[in-house]
């Protein structure tokens, strides 16, 4: 700081002169006779304590300079003499105003500049010295002045104290920007000359297409975050630098907005960190979109730099980042270092991100264009050609490779027959002739610029006249040998193509790289020197070295023919003695487990355990070790996830200070945790709960415990869940602020509510609602409240879902852009509606009207808006149901790839076709059976329409009903799988049954014997046969009749829990009892008294065992009768409100009477006296007994 006043008596010497210059021309010649040097030195003598107690601050610097006194200083500097010299000139008018203000300015930038003033209180220091200095020299005019001098001086003194104040602020503004952040984007420049034709930044390729992306990035632009970021992904070779590019340049005109890419040393430079670090004032009189390439270069400082703008206060404009990013998997490094910064995350613009598609149709215009930019010409079918090519060769149809694919056809190659390496190679080999035509086929010079390029390309640019000094000797000894045969620097430079001294990497990657295994292979004679030349690569600077590497291998080209090459930069030529180097080195094989499949991922992780075993001490590699653990436990099963996790483990411990460490020891028990079910993922839970406790100040390892205890609770069911949404609870309230702890919390409640039952889940849904009020902004906690509110609902009666409905109502209200909230307002609807009677049931589906019209995109709210008109046809007759079946069909129209809506349109015709008559049901079925032609795939439509032909077939006769079933038939056949179509089938098979005769039924029943062996285990279907034997039974003869009471029989053996067959049964021996004479009858009753007694409380089979005694009873004379109709008798007194059973006892009594005399007979007719007396109302035994009664009086 005492620095910064070493020039205080030299700013006072400016401000004098300028004050002097001012002045009116008499004035300034008369002040300067009447002053005299030495009284202006005593004056500032006199004053020199008071000004020591007032500046004290500033005399104390000026004291540690060793100076006796401030005048003592003054004159050490010849302040004085300097400010007094304007006296002497000879004319004074001849010094201009201009004159004086110009060397005002310059001295007052110099001393400055000298003093390293920073800051705004250092300036305030110096400011206030120089205004009591200027007091000082106008006493001294003042009192050397007349009245006359006083009136001018009054007169000129206001302009002068204005132009001093404007200068000195413009003189800040100056030291203010001089070396700033806003000086630095001032100086960057949209792009610069490149030597290479397929650089992004050449003109000689044109730029068609991507309106929409630049649509995209207007929004990002627009939007309301003040600092915002977002990334353009694709595959190198996509054109991603190129659509940044261009979009800088159609802005560059722009008077609200400055877009520039930064440079690689705003974030990295050699010797020290990047250009980032040195602001902490980003202050810009414009908006900034500012874009950065190769983040993953830099992945942790740009992080950094980003976090660093949230948390200053110096940001006026909006600043947009727009990142270039190639992949935004777990394998892109940039990824992996944001999610690691909370603010990074909040910052990002949208949570998709900007994924560069084909040009597609728009290619082919680009390939006439690109013809003509280069005096060449394509016809539109070559042009198609080469687009089909491109298809073939690269299925993400990268631009990059359809302009090699062009350059091929414009120099009629074999391209046809070529791959993605021939093209490369291609362009490689083009580069190299012209190389060799620019150094005159000098071959030991060409050798020696190849391997200078293949160094330059693989690490970075190179300064050719000022080399730095870390260079390899083996590149300055190349680069000698260039020099040395270049007639001179104009030779050089034109040769060696530099750019203001500069050698530049070839560019696009993809033909760098391709040029640097080119280079290595064809101009290194042998393995020693190839092994030389990348070591020096990984030493000169490891960091570009192995960023190179990656990228090489995350291009994924067919590079075997180089693989002894890629062998040795991967291992065999990576000095292991530098430290830097294994940093770098250990980053490296880190990266490259991101881009591998399992098999080599594993390699790389062997290498680098070793790499870590040597420099355990290290904890940069102990933290790429660590982070290269974990991918690796992405890409396992989980047996193998196990073993991973328990290494990262070890290293955890080992670098407990370590908090990246510990966090990716965190990320890792989380991965494992989703592997696992119950009870494994408790002990996991536990040990993330440890890492919590350990690291109370990680907000990373805080979030992902709270992730990991809602994976937990999703496998959980009562009472454990409480305890860990319990432990979730205490996690939010220990980071209130954390939105993404409070989220996690949030989907914890659901996943109880999920689990929960009435009262509990109300107690549940009301923290969720406390949540989402604490949380208004977070539209995840709000859409989690909504989700509450739904399962609640699902819970409750139609008062209680009323009250749901409305609170879901009003945050539906409050979020209208919030689709899930929407979605789940109008599942609420459907569910009130299911609910509902008239009229309110009409309300509730109207607002789903007006929901789906205002969501017409939102697939969910248009199947709840179907769900709700289902809901309403079960309330409606004939007439209103038709209306709503309308409503349906518009609604399936509207969404034809909707299936949920597509089902409830059958659904809802065949609900229609069961309450019409048939000719209006045919027409229903018809269009059910469209849709079901329409809707092939849609198992539960082809069910509705089986369903409806099932209906129809009912109330038809033949023939129609034969065609109906045969419908069913081929339904069938399309769909074996499905039991529901099936039954459906049967059920048709069935009712045809009814309506045939000998012997077409015969064939029905043969269907159906063939599908009850097929389908054993399904009750409704060996049911269905058995009711059909029983119509079979009904229209036979012996000795058919007893073929078809056997099989009966044997279905009821074989399906004896099955109540609905043994009354099958019951009924066929009835029938068969009908048709047998004696003795065959008698076994015949004998089975069915055995099913009666099997079965006593069955009515049906009660009674089709009395029907068998009746026809029995027929047979037979005395005595037997007599002991056949006792057990009708008990029989009757068993079942006394079976009025089927009373009936046959009746008949029985009455067949008796006609094998009685007297006095039998009288007993048998009070006997029915009796019976009919208890029976009053049975008709049938009244007239029974009346006809009885008449017979025996005629007797």
């Amino acid at each position: 700081m005492s620095e910064n006043f070493d020039i205080l008596a030299e700013l006072t010497g400016a401000v004098i002169g300028a004050a002097t210059g001012i002045l009116a021309e008499d004035i300034k010649g008369l002040a300067w006779k009447k002053i005299k040097e030495k009284r202006l030195i005593r004056k500032i003598r006199k004053r020199e304590k008071y000004l020591k107690s007032k500046y004290e601050k500033s005399f104390e610097l000026l004291n540690d300079r060793g100076k006796d006194s401030f005048c003592e200083w003054l004159e050490e500097k010849r302040t004085i003499n300097q400010i007094l010299s304007f006296s002497n000139a000879k004319d004074v008018s001849n010094i201009s105003m201009e004159q004086m203000q110009y060397s005002r300015e310059c001295f007052f930038e110099e001393a400055f500049k000298e003093a390293q003033v920073r800051g705004f209180s250092e300036k305030e220091e110096l400011r206030k010295v120089l205004n009591e200095l200027f007091r000082y020299v106008d006493e001294l005019f003042w009192g050397a002045l007349d009245e006359k001098d006083v009136f001018l001086y009054k007169k000129s003194v206001g302009e002068i104290r204005e132009l001093i104040d404007k200068q000195t602020e413009k003189a800040d503004r100056k030291i203010e920007y001089h070396d700033s952040f806003a000086e630095y984007i001032d100086n960057q420049k949209a792009g610069q000359k490149v030597p290479f034709k397929l650089d992004y930044r050449s003109e000689e390729i044109p730029f068609v297409g991507r309106a929409k992306e630049f649509g995209e990035i207007d929004a990002f632009c627009a939007s309301e975050k003040q600092i915002s970021w977002w990334a353009v992904i694709g595959k190198g070779g996509s054109g991603k630098s190129r659509l940044a590019y261009e979009y800088i340049k159609s802005n560059m005109s722009s008077a609200e907005w400055k877009m520039c890419f930064l440079r690689e040393e705003f974030f990295s430079q050699a010797g020290g960190g990047g250009k980032y670090k040195k602001w902490d004032t980003w202050t810009y009189d414009k908006n900034l979109l500012l874009v950065v390439d190769y983040v993953q270069k830099y992945a942790k400082e740009v992080a950094q730099w980003i976090e660093g703008l949230y948390n200053s206060n110096s940001v006026t404009r909006k600043i947009r980042i727009l990142i270039l990013e190639r992949t935004d998997g777990e394998q892109s490094l940039w990824m992996r270092e944001k999610k690691k910064k909370t603010v990074t995350g909040t910052l990002k613009y949208n949570k998709d991100f900007l994924r560069l598609q084909s040009l597609d149709v728009g290619l082919i215009p680009f390939a006439v264009k690109y013809a003509e930019k280069n005096g060449r010409q394509i016809s539109k079918a070559d042009a198609a050609d080469a687009w089909d090519k491109l298809k073939s060769i690269d299925a993400d149809t990268r631009i990059l490779y359809f302009i090699m694919i062009l350059e091929a056809v414009f120099n009629n190659e074999p391209w046809r027959s070529w791959n993605r390496n021939d093209l490369a190679g291609y362009i490689v080999r083009r580069e190299q002739e012209d190389i060799a035509v620019r150094f005159k086929h000098n071959k030991d010079v060409v050798r020696s610029f190849n391997r200078v390029l293949a160094f330059c390309t693989a690490t970075k640019e190179l300064p050719v006249f000022e080399l730095p000094e870390n260079l390899p000797e083996m590149i300055k000894n190349e680069i000698d040998v260039i020099k040395n045969n270049s007639g001179d620097k104009h030779e050089l430079c034109a040769g060696m193509q530099l750019e203001n001294g500069v050698l530049q990497p070839v560019t696009p990657d993809i033909i760098g790289e391709y040029m640097v295994l080119y280079i290595i292979d064809q101009y290194f004679f042998d393995k020693g020197e190839k092994e030389e030349f990348i070591r020096n690569l990984w030493t000169y600077d490891s960091g570009d070295f192995y960023f190179f590497v990656y990228r090489l291998f995350e291009d994924k080209m067919d590079y075997g023919a180089y693989e002894d090459i890629t062998k040795l930069m991967l291992f065999d030529a990576v000095p292991h003695g530098d430290i830097c180097v294994m940093e770098s080195y250990a980053i490296l094989l880190w990266g490259m487990t991101g881009i591998s499949n399992l098999k080599e991922a594993l390699i790389f992780i062997e290498k680098l355990e070793k790499i870590y075993c040597e420099y355990y001490f290290n904890e940069s590699i102990a933290c790429s070790y660590a982070k290269g653990l974990f991918i690796l436990s992405i890409k396992q099963e989980y047996v193998e996830i196990n073993d991973t996790v328990e290494k990262l483990r070890r290293i955890a411990e080992r670098n407990g200070g370590n908090a990246e460490i510990q966090t990716v020891y965190a990320y890792s028990l989380f991965e494992l945790g989703i592997t696992q079910k119950l009870p494994e993922i408790n002990d996991t839970a536990g040990e993330l709960r440890r890492l919590s406790e350990e690291n109370r100040g990680n907000i990373e390892i805080q979030e992902t415990y709270a992730y990991g205890l809602f994976f937990l609770s999703r496998e959980q069911e009562q009472p454990e869940i409480n305890d860990t949404v319990g432990e979730l609870r205490r996690l939010a309230e220990r980071n209130k602020g954390n939105v993404k702890i409070q989220t996690r919390y949030a989907y914890g409640l659901v996943n109880l509510i999920i689990k929960q039952r009435q009262p509990e889940i109300n107690d549940t849904v009301e923290e969720l609602r406390r949540l989402a009020k604490e949380n208004r902004r977070n539209s995840k906690i709000q859409t989690e409240y909504a989700h509450g509110l739904f399962f609640l609902s699902r819970e409750q009666e139609l008062s209680g879902i009323t009250d749901t409905v409305e609170k879901l109502m009003r945050l539906a209200e409050e979020n209208r852009e919030n689709a899930e909230i929407q979605t789940r307002y109008a599942k609420g609807l459907h569910i009130l509606s299911s609910k509902q009677e008239q009229p309110g049931i009409n309300n509730t589906v109207e607002e789903l009207r007006r929901l789906s019209e205002e969501n017409k995109g939102n697939a969910e709210i248009q199947s709840a808006y179907a769900g709700g008109l289902f809901c309403l046809s079960f309330k409606q007759e004939k007439q209103e149901l038709t209306g709503t079946i309308g409503q349906l069909r518009k609604l399936a129209k509207e969404n034809a790839k909707n299936a949920k809506i597509q089902t409830r349109y059958a659904q809802g015709l065949f609900k229609l076709s069961n309450k019409q008559e048939q000719a209006e049901k045919k027409e229903t079925i018809e269009e059910l059976r469209k849709l079901a032609e329409e809707n092939r795939e849609n198992a539960k439509i082809q069910i509705e329409y089986a369903n409806s032909l099932v209906i129809l077939s009912i109330k038809q006769e033949q023939p129609w009903i034969t065609d109906t079933v045969g419908e069913l038939r081929r339904l069938f056949e399309e769909n074996r799988g499905d039991a529901e179509i099936l039954t459906a089938y049967v059920y048709g098979l069935f009712n045809l049954s009814g309506k045939q005769e000998q012997p077409e039924i015969n064939d029905t029943v043969g269907e159906l014997r063939r599908l009850s062996k097929e389908n054993r285990g399904n009750a409704e279907i060996q049911t269905k046969y058995a009711y059909v034997l029983v119509n079979l039974s009904g229209k036979q003869e012996q000795p058919e009749l007893t073929d078809t009471i056997e099989e009966l029989r044997r279905l009821s053996k074989e399906n004896r829990g099955n109540t609905e067959i043994q009354i099958r049964y019951a009924y066929g021996l009835a029938f068969l009892s009908g048709k047998q004479r004696q003795p065959e009858i008698k076994d015949t009753v004998e089975e069915l008294w055995r099913m009666a007694e099997e079965n006593r409380g069955n009515a049906e089979i009660q009674s089709q065992y009395a029907y068998s005694l009746l026809i029995l009873s027929c047979k037979q004379e005395q005595p037997e009768i007599k002991d056949t109709i006792e057990e009708l008798r008990r029989l009757a007194e068993d079942n006394k409100k079976n009025a089927e059973i009373q009936r046959q006892y009746a008949f029985g009594l009455f067949i008796l009477s006609c094998r009685q005399k007297q006095p039998e007979l009288t007993d048998t007719i009070e006997e029915l006296r009796r019976l009919a007396e208890a029976n009053e109302s049975n008709a049938e035994i009244q007239t029974i007994l009346y006809t009885l009664q008449r017979h025996s009086k005629r007797l």
